[in-house]
């Protein structure tokens, strides 16, 4: 059954000689009679929504719309005034409180009491600490305009360890609600969240001010991170642009099979829309190979280190020393075409740029394909090396320095020819005969 705050009144004179002794509160043993009764022989709270009048006294407006002043305020307030501490109180409520009578808690805000709810059942234990510029507002707001001191604070604080409950629990149980089941605003310059392990602080989240969005250690620790899943699923790390993908590092989602094969490690590379570019990086992790510029997660070096560059005859590989003036350098280029007559074919480009001194070293291969003439399998093998220069702005042969030919048809020929501000790498084939021409190209020059 439901009781009104005039069964309530009446409990409480019945328990007291005067109305003074219930305002001094002079037998707490009474009082856990009546917040018993009210428990336990029915949720008197359901039918008492409390509330904060303009004098800050309590008003309690009952079910059948008459208001009068509680005497509540003065009995809870005798009870925990100077932050007493009870215990052994025994309540009974109702889920939709979360096991605090909001009667009680409207009480504690004003008297800066501390209240220890006891354990009744496994993972139950609660303690509440309230201060009196704490208060409850609409919507089940907690408010606090205290200026030192938690605002909140939830102890767990027993006689043994808890197995079986964390001492915070949020759950958002509604599967169709699309709102954040913890939100945490801060706007000041404190940290938007610490996370202590003992007195060492293992993560924080800074004030946005600082660009941080996560520090991870206090400068003491071996901190790490793991991302952990399933074999055969990809574990990701993203950084965005927008909300739109930029760059992606993961462990692929190529499964493990055994021999250490799968779960393999690359970069992935976004365009402007979030989608598939290229992969920058990929590295095997059963062979330890590693391929710089594969355009998949699944193509893997065949040596322990291999350069992919996707635009033919664009430089593949390059290195270079910093020196005073002009750097040290090197790099290679290469190339493909086909011919299927005896027309000169350029084969590559490398353009030269006056006040250099180049030398140019190239190999090609040639390898007859089909066609009316020449046999099957008819090859061929070059290396050509020469320097060049330019004198008053044409370029210019300083010396031919390497040829070397092997090949089964005497009319095949590859030759580095100057073609304007060029040198090209040129090939001939031989008519009705179909012939595919690879070239590597090392250059390298000097200039200032």
């Amino acid at each position: 059954m439901n009781y009104t705050i005039n069964d309530l009144i009446k409990w409480i004179q019945q328990a007291f000689w005067t109305q003074a002794q219930v305002a001094g509160f002079v037998n707490q043993q009474y009082f856990r009679r009546i917040i018993h009764r009210m428990t336990s022989d029915g949720p008197v709270h359901k039918a008492l929504p409390v509330v904060l009048d303009a004098t800050g006294k309590l008003d309690v407006s009952l079910l059948n719309g008459v208001a009068t002043a509680g005497y509540i305020e003065g009995i809870v307030g005798a009870m925990v005034t100077g932050n007493n501490t009870e215990t052994g109180i025994t309540v009974t409520y109702d889920d939709h409180t979360q096991g605090y009578p909001s009667g009680l808690l409207l009480a504690l805000t004003q008297t800066r009491g501390t209240l220890n709810f006891d354990a009744q059942t496994a993972g139950d234990a609660r303690y509440g600490r309230l201060a009196s510029a704490n208060t409850w507002t609409a919507n089940n707001a907690f408010n606090s305009t205290a200026t030192s001191g938690n605002a909140l604070s939830v102890t767990r604080n027993l006689t043994a360890a808890s197995t079986d409950a964390p001492v915070v629990s949020i759950v958002e149980d509604h599967t169709g609600d699309d709102q954040a089941a913890l939100y945490v605003q801060q706007d000041g310059t404190g940290d938007i969240a610490q996370f202590y392990n003992g007195a060492v602080k293992v993560v924080h989240i800074p004030d946005q001010n600082t660009n941080v969005a996560l520090h991870i250690g206090d400068g003491t620790l071996s901190p790490r991170l793991n991302i952990d899943g399933a074999s055969g699923v990809a574990r990701q790390m993203s950084f965005l642009t927008a909300s739109s993908a930029r760059w992606i590092h993961q462990v692929t989602s190529t499964a493990e099979s055994g021999s250490n094969v799968g779960s393999n490690y690359a970069f992935l590379a976004r365009d402007d829309s979030g989608n598939s570019l290229s992969v920058p990086l990929l590295m095997e992790r059963s062979t330890g190979n590693t391929m710089i510029g594969a355009t998949v997660a699944t193509t893997f070096a065949i040596a322990r280190l291999e350069v992919l560059q996707p635009t033919l005859g664009s430089p593949v590989f390059q290195v270079t020393s910093t020196a005073t003036n002009d750097d040290v350098n090197e790099w290679i280029e290469q190339n493909r075409v086909a011919t299927t007559g005896s027309t000169p074919t350029t084969l590559h480009t490398i353009a030269i740029t006056a006040s250099r001194t180049y030398l140019i070293s190239a190999t090609v291969l040639a390898r007859r394909t089909g066609g009316a003439s020449g046999t099957a399998d008819d090859g061929a093998a070059y290396r050509r090396t020469a320097s060049y220069t330019t004198k008053a702005g044409t370029v210019t042969l300083l010396a031919a320095m390497e040829n070397i030919v092997a090949e089964d048809v005497a009319g095949y020929d590859a030759a580095l020819v100057i073609s304007g501000t060029n040198v090209i790498v040129q090939v001939t084939g031989v008519a009705t005969t179909n012939i595919t021409w690879h070239t590597t190209v090392r250059i390298s020059y000097v200039g200032t």
